[in-house]
């Protein structure tokens, strides 16, 4: 999340004379000092003396908002950045940062508005295409967000963060050699950046051929074919009266065979839907890598207790077919 503000610019006051006005100077330089020198809590108390004598005064309502917010008192940073708006609907600053907290807050849809807003205003504005990258991709809308991380990538070569949140949601819509190329960017931009180095792990290790007990197994799974087809001596009509067993048998056997396929295909579904969602946890940096994780080992060791218990009822089918033979 990125939110901007700036503490250096002259406070310009005018229509005023005195000690009123002496005083009201006096707090802003104090004011900017202060955080200047890192003490936020100076700032705040000062900028709020400040607005205490000039409630309407954008610029000090802007340095108040801005210190409120790096003080996490986010509530009262949105308060001050909405009056900034209301003092100046043309203010870009103030959409973009009020884009910024809507993003902390979830409100994602709010953010988008804000965040544009802000962009039609100054279109220069890297951090403003950040962060709707941001809400963008939090709303699923991901090709929008990859436009909004290019921007701002475009208007701020050296923001580190935008690059490689581009990466991460290619890596999300597996387009991995996009994603290599925005790693490696990151890379370039920051060469000790460890997230970025672990995202280019990861994709590199998706693209890399897979093993060739995997092509195998594939191999074994696409040549199997119904072993009732194309053995001649198969086609006599069955009767019921007369092969009641033989047809009873063939019957749980197709039956036992079709249960254990459909719960293969599911299980194969599951597994595909649980490492999609670790490989979205580990680049989203997400907590929940370890439990999920621990879901497809789960999901794995099923789907090879199902994937064995379908071979046997592929044998149970060809037994079945084999003693159909002998009788015909």
């Amino acid at each position: 999340m990125v939110i901007v503000g700036k503490f250096g610019s002259a406070i310009l006051v005018a229509g005023e004379s005195g000690m009123a006005e002496t005083g009201f100077l006096d707090l802003c330089d104090l004011a900017r000092a202060a955080a200047a020198r890192g003490d936020l809590e100076t700032a705040r108390a000062r900028f709020d003396e400040a607005v205490a004598l000039k409630p309407d005064s954008l610029d000090v309502r802007y340095g108040l908002a801005t210190i409120c917010f790096m003080l996490g008192d986010v509530e009262a940073a949105k308060e001050h950045f909405l009056f900034c708006q209301q003092l100046d609907p043309m203010h870009p600053g103030a959409a973009i940062n009020l884009g910024a907290i809507a993003n902390m807050a979830g409100d994602y849809d709010e953010a988008v508005k804000q965040l544009r807003r802000g962009i039609s205003l100054d279109p220069k504005r890297g951090e403003a295409y950040y962060n709707l990258g941001i809400a963008y991709r939090k709303l699923g809308r991901n090709e929008l967000a990859i436009q909004a991380y290019r921007e701002a990538h475009h208007h701020n070569p050296r923001m580190v963060e935008a690059v490689y949140n581009l990466a991460n949601t290619y890596l999300e819509m597996e387009r991995f050699e996009q994603a290599a190329m925005f790693y490696r960017k990151a890379l370039d931009i920051n060469p000790n950046f460890r997230k970025a180095q672990d995202g280019l792990l990861r994709v590199e290790r998706k693209m890399r051929p897979k093993p060739s007990h995997y092509e195998d197994e594939e191999a074994e799974d696409q040549s199997w074919t119904d072993p009732f087809m194309g053995d001649s001596r198969l086609d006599r009509t069955m009767s019921p009266d007369h092969d009641f067993d033989t047809l009873a048998r063939a019957h749980a056997a197709t039956s036992d065979a079709k249960k254990s396929t459909d719960e293969w295909i599911k299980s194969t579904q599951l597994l595909h839907d649980a490492v999609r969602e670790l490989a979205i946890a580990i680049s989203t940096d997400s907590g929940e890598v370890y439990d999920i994780s621990t879901r497809v080992r789960d999901n794995l060791r099923r789907f090879r207790a199902l994937r064995q218990r379908l071979e046997e009822r592929r044998e149970s089918i060809a037994k079945v077919r084999d003693f159909m033979v002998e009788r015909g």
